[in-house]
């Protein structure tokens, strides 16, 4: 073979070489994109359905608000409200009507929205609404809605189907209670707050040393100064230690506590002494009835208000459906109302629970309330919640 022929057969192998590792460098930049827009397109639908869970709980809050508004301003209770309010919580409306509040946030507004981003982002995206549920609890509301996504990137052709369902807690909190305003002809508002405790009233200790009558007031606990406390006779002296008061002193109070004592000698008011560690802030309202000492919160829950979880009471979607009674299966919740503020053909002697104001013959006869009902005529408790409070023996 001559040299010419050699140098010819090795540029030839030489140029294959070339081509080959040309070609083979491109399908690799090729592969590498390709990669690069799969993840992008994986993380974009991962992105779309976390936002599930944020959105569904901005829905679910304004579809109640909606809804509540909805009933208040037809003046007419809503019928089937899981029915009613799970509409509005997905499109927005209520047996056709639009709701105010809703723009841009109901589920199919979430997926319109989402569409939209991913058409911006040269995806396709397809959404499908497969379940979706509301329901309460206590003054929360439960909720979740299932939604089925398919994605498709047309750069890479790579697919992505994905199901996912979204659930949430939302308070309710502020919120006003339509069963509340409808039954009082829109005369008295009263709005979903939670209590900071479980049942309004409660025997926290007991005496040694004590009288036989009863005082009741907010706790002023171990003044420095007893002539600077304002309106002592409606009030409740709390001290470490009673001795440490004059016994003219702790009289000038509706009753007196102290955690010690050496003697009762001389004191004429309701007292309750040598009860033991106390734990009582100032302002806690307070109720001394012989050798118990109680602390009462019924002034608050209509002062607030706020409500407390009740077996007997309406649900959040009860209320909205202006009944009286807990259906099966919610977590009821109670209140209480300031009688004195009905319209005048609406006061009645009753409880100041208002679904039993608004219904007493099914909760046992009404009775007065030691104290409170001292200060406030109107007050009175049916016999179902004296019982299940256990606070018989502070019925007047």
């Amino acid at each position: 073979m001559s040299k010419g022929m050699v140098y010819t057969s090795f540029a030839m192998i030489a140029s294959a070489l070339m081509i080959s590792a040309a070609f083979t460098l491109g399908y690799s930049e090729t592969q590498s994109s390709d990669a690069t827009r799969i993840s992008e397109a994986s993380f974009f639908m991962d992105s779309v359905l976390q936002d599930m869970d944020r959105s569904l709980s901005m829905a679910t809050r304004r579809a109640f608000t909606a809804s509540t508004n909805y009933v208040i301003v037809n003046n007419q209770p809503l019928n089937s409200p899981e029915k009613n309010v799970s509409s509005a919580l997905v499109n927005g409306t209520i047996s056709g009507q639009e709701l105010e509040n809703m723009e841009n946030v109901s589920i199919e507004s979430w997926e319109s929205r989402v569409r939209s981003i991913a058409s911006d982002s040269s995806y396709e995206l397809e959404t499908e609404i497969r379940g979706y549920g509301i329901n309460s609890s206590g003054i929360r509301s439960e909720s979740y809605y299932e939604v089925f996504a398919r994605l498709k990137d047309p750069v890479s052709l790579a697919r992505f189907n994905r199901t996912e369902t979204a659930y949430t807690s939302t308070s309710l909190t502020g919120l006003e209670d339509p069963m509340i305003t409808l039954r009082s002809k829109a005369r008295y508002v009263s709005k979903y707050g939670k209590c900071s405790f479980s049942r309004p009233v409660e025997s926290i200790e007991t005496a040694d040393i004590y009288s036989e009558g009863y005082g009741y007031g907010n706790a002023v606990v171990n003044p420095s100064d007893v002539s600077s406390v304002a309106d002592k006779s409606d009030k409740v002296l709390v001290a470490s230690d009673i001795d440490g008061y004059t016994v003219s002193e702790a009289n000038s109070f509706a009753a007196a506590v102290s955690e010690s004592a050496n003697t009762s000698s001389g004191y004429s008011g309701a007292y309750a002494f040598d009860t033991g560690s106390l734990s009582v802030e100032d302002n806690q309202s307070l109720l001394v009835d012989g050798e118990t000492v109680w602390r009462t919160d019924f002034t608050e829950m209509f002062r607030e208000p706020c409500y407390i979880e009740d077996s007997h009471g309406p649900g959040v979607l009860d209320r909205m459906e202006n009944r009286l009674v807990s259906d099966s299966g919610r977590n009821g919740i109670a209140t209480m109302i300031d009688v004195s503020e009905l319209p005048r053909e609406l006061r009645r002697q009753e409880s100041a629970i208002p679904y039993v104001y608004f219904n007493s013959s099914e909760y046992g006869a009404a009775r007065q309330i030691k104290g409170v009902s001292d200060e406030y005529s109107w007050f009175y408790l049916d016999q179902d919640h004296i019982d299940e409070w256990g606070v018989n023996s502070l019925v007047k």
